[in-house]
């Protein structure tokens, strides 16, 4: 007789039934392009800084090389006019002046000689020197004989290699490369282009 439990007892007949697979959870994006701009506004900022400072350092050295150049043969020479004679500072500005100066023709010329000229210990003079112009002592003296090169140039009508020697080189070679250096151009240029200003005015 037909039975329809037999059916369901039937291994032929039985199902399985596979459950769905769960889905995964969908992830987030990350805000990478928020990261990677706020990195970039931050080194936009740090630049413009580090340019801004750049500037500013370049234009206080521009300034102090113009304010020794304005002064002549004397590289401390508006320090001197701006202060009494009888201020300190002054009366050692006005020695160091001339210590350099009547020895400028000295190739040999630093700073323990004119530590020596000046009866001062060569830290204490480097020191009062930086505080009081900013300058090393070799910068300094540096600065003088290009002053005073600068000054036999446009004043008179000495030879290269005369010039040379009273501004304290051996070599009219060497001294034309420093002149070059510190002014951009040749101690024959600097002439020439002093006689056409000269000529024009």
């Amino acid at each position: 007789s037909f039975s329809p439990d037999s059916l369901l007892n039937t291994s032929r007949y039985t199902y399985t039934v596979t459950p769905p697979r769960p889905t995964a959870p969908t992830k987030q994006t990350s805000p990478w392009w928020a990261i990677t701009g706020f990195a970039a506004m931050l080194l936009s900022i740090m630049f413009v800084a580090l340019k801004k400072r750049i500037r500013s350092k370049k234009r206080k050295e521009y300034s102090r090389r113009e304010f020794l150049l304005s002064a002549g043969a004397n590289a401390a020479g508006k320090i001197i006019e701006k202060k009494r004679l009888d201020d300190p500072d002054a009366e050692f500005l006005y020695k160091l002046q001339n210590a350099v100066e009547e020895n400028l023709t000295q190739e040999k010329l630093n700073v323990q000689i004119l530590s020596r000229i000046m009866a001062m210990d060569r830290t204490v003079l480097y020191r009062r020197m930086m505080a009081l112009t900013g300058l090393t002592p070799s910068v300094y003296i540096k600065t003088a004989r290009m002053n005073a090169a600068r000054q036999l140039l446009t004043e008179t009508n000495l030879g290269i290699a005369d010039i040379a020697t009273k501004a304290g080189f051996a070599s009219p070679k060497y001294f034309s490369k420093v002149f070059r250096q510190h002014f951009g151009k040749s101690p024959a240029d600097f002439r020439n282009e002093d006689a056409n200003n000269h000529l024009n005015t």
